[in-house]
């Protein structure tokens, strides 16, 4: 039960922007998309706004 947030979150991370928008509860998602993390780490821009996140996370270790 406490894994359950967790286990949401790296499923969700998977799922496209169409399959996060079209509802429904589905925990693994239907075809897993990997492009959201080059956005996280700002390899890429993101793409409803086209630009890059500025995250930091190296600064809090």
């Amino acid at each position: 039960m406490l894994a359950m947030p967790f286990i949401w979150m790296v499923g969700a991370s998977f799922k496209s922007r169409a399959e996060i928008e079209a509802g429904g509860v589905h925990i693994v998602p239907e075809e897993a998309h990997s492009e959201n993390y080059p956005v996280l780490f700002g390899q890429q821009p993101e793409p409803v706004t086209g630009e890059k996140l500025e995250l930091k996370f190296g600064r809090w270790f």
